[in-house]
């Protein structure tokens, strides 16, 4: 079952991936650039969760179609950046950093190079500025499709009420939250899902929403859409590399993003819709996975 199309998701997509590159480019206005990749998780557990239960209230949800698809759809840009990376990081890397790089290549090949960064080095040192260290948020979105096919699948089959299903999710996301604030200081709540789980799950929430009809966002759908552009803006802006996320800073970018999602139409989504916008939203994907490596090797 296909989504209907939303112009204004591009958008804050571009909105997002403007921010990380930003952020990349070092424009100090932008210090706190990196929590687009949270706007895009809120983004991606949206999509996602509504892909596989508009197919579970089908009894059409197949796990090799769900898989072929996203593999379709993300695997021969990817696989691309990889070898171009591969081949650049030949020519112009020491040996040392050959080496590091050859084994972050193999963990972004197997979608866990979260886990290798993790336990190599952190996303701010100096030391973890390799070409494919961008591909952490590409291996923790595998993870979570993984996660929410196969917990969804089951959680479907014990029992076909929205209502449960949502429950569960509830207190998945408890579990996730807490977990993250308890390891905030810890380098492994920033790069594995488990500590991310949260995040995605707050788009997956909008899914159980999206047909509910609160009268309050109806009656001021323009003031908490400006609220919700400005929850993400501000993120970008105020916050930099020594704020501890994920945790409580993270619902600021991931609250604004599902108010955007929920809300539908407003000023704010008009701004969104904008042609150059969704245009930069709807190469976000490439733009995304081919910033980082040319960064980097040219420095």
């Amino acid at each position: 079952m296909k989504l209907a199309y939303r112009s204004e998701i591009d958008g804050l997509r571009g909105l997002s991936v403007l921010g990380v590159l930003l952020f990349h480019l070092k424009y100090d206005l932008f210090s706190g650039g990196y929590l687009g990749v949270d706007v895009f998780i809120v983004i991606s557990g949206f999509l996602i969760t509504s892909i596989i239960y508009d197919n579970l209230k089908l009894d059409n949800f197949n796990f090799r179609d769900f898989f072929l698809r996203r593999a379709r759809r993300l695997l021969p840009s990817y696989f691309v950046v990889l070898l171009i990376s591969l081949l650049f990081s030949y020519l112009f890397l020491l040996p040392e950093d050959l080496l590091k790089f050859s084994k972050s290549l193999l963990s972004s090949t197997i979608f866990v190079s979260n886990f290798f960064f993790w336990l190599t080095s952190g996303y701010w040192e100096e030391g973890s500025f390799n070409p494919l260290l961008h591909t952490w948020s590409l291996s923790l979105e595998w993870q979570f499709y993984f996660f929410l096919s196969v917990v969804s699948y089951l959680i479907w089959k014990i029992s076909k009420v929205i209502f449960k299903n949502l429950l569960i999710f509830i207190l998945i996301f408890i579990i996730s939250f807490s977990l993250a604030i308890l390891f905030i200081d810890r380098n492994i709540s920033f790069f594995l899902l488990p500590f991310r789980l949260y995040e995605f799950l707050i788009g997956s929430f909008l899914f159980f929403l999206k047909d509910k009809n609160f009268k309050i966002i109806s009656e001021y759908k323009n003031f908490l859409s400006f609220i919700a552009i400005g929850l993400i803006l501000i993120s970008f802006v105020l916050f930099d590399s020594l704020t501890q996320v994920p945790g409580y800073i993270s619902l600021i970018p991931c609250i604004g993003s599902a108010l955007i999602i929920l809300i539908k139409d407003s000023i704010i989504h008009k701004f969104l819709r904008a042609r150059y916008l969704v245009f930069i939203g709807l190469i976000s994907y490439s733009l995304y996975l081919f910033h980082w490596p040319i960064i980097t090797l040219y420095k």
